[in-house]
């Protein structure tokens, strides 16, 4: 293992491109590996802790404790490449990184979910190559879809909530609209996280010509406020809000817009 590590690492900084994509993928996939056998490792850790007599719990802990040690130093090591690699000039590599660190933070948020790994994603939403600002937008609604998490994303959703609020104008038409349904996720799961003027914004993407930008955000409408009920449209302090509510909510016979049933039938 220790010789893998350091030929990996040493490879990712390779002036060969090949090398460098190569050994840095099969970094991010080996320590995808190591955090898959260190979550097994205490579950069977915690298992022991509880099924096995005080003796025979204190001498299986301590095993456990060495393997774990030994997975930690295993998972520093490799970790490091993808800290350098995601500033990489291949943009696959980048996106490679944050495809990665996206699914770490899912499967082991104790260990990833902070802002030492989050910052990436957010530096990375600026990235100039649009594969690489989608990669980030996939994996943050991964984590923003999971309401377990989100209480823990506050410091990162106020840092860069502005620059995702501006990605539905992205010049990529897959990002834009990514970035619109990662905005209905933090709209359903952070309260209070849009203003009034961010979503004024958003609902004006229903008249875009880019068809899936504009079911995102006709999706992003509707669940946002038209599913309340409409005696609920005085709640909204925006003049524009009340306006789109009067001409896009629920008639006295229960039927919708014909406009949000037209964008809302043919995805």
């Amino acid at each position: 293992m220790n010789t893998i590590i350091s030929l990996l690492t040493g490879l990712a900084d390779s002036m060969v491109r090949a090398f460098r994509h190569t050994s840095t993928l099969a970094a991010m996939k080996l320590l995808t590996a190591v955090l898959s056998v260190r979550l097994n490792l205490d579950v069977n850790k915690h298992n022991a802790q509880r099924l096995y007599e005080v003796e025979k719990q204190r001498l299986s802990g301590k095993r456990t404790s060495y393997r774990l040690d030994q997975l930690e130093r295993k998972r520093k090591e490799v970790r490091e490449v993808s800290c350098i690699r995601d500033v990489d000039v291949i943009p696959e590599i980048r996106a490679t990184c944050m495809e990665e660190i996206c699914s770490w933070i899912k499967t082991y948020p104790d260990a990833f979910l902070n802002d030492s790994y989050l910052k990436y994603i957010g530096w990375m939403l600026n990235d100039k190559q649009a594969e690489v600002r989608l990669k980030c937008l996939l994996g943050l609604q991964g984590i923003y879809s999971r309401k377990e998490l989100v209480s823990r994303m506050d410091l990162f959703t106020n840092r860069f909530k502005d620059r995702i609020v501006s990605m539905p104008l992205d010049k990529d038409h897959e990002v834009a609209v990514q970035a619109m349904k990662l905005l209905m996720l933090m709209s359903q799961n952070c309260e209070d996280v849009l203003s009034a003027e961010d979503c004024e914004m958003l609902y004006q993407f229903v008249y875009t010509t880019h068809r899936p930008l504009a079911v995102a955000a006709g999706e992003f409408l509707y669940k946002r406020y038209l599913c309340l009920p409409t005696s609920c449209i005085f709640s909204f302090p925006s003049p524009t809000e009340r306006q789109m509510k009067r001409n896009f909510c629920f008639d006295e016979c229960g039927i919708t817009s014909t406009r949000l049933h037209l964008l809302c039938s043919h995805k």
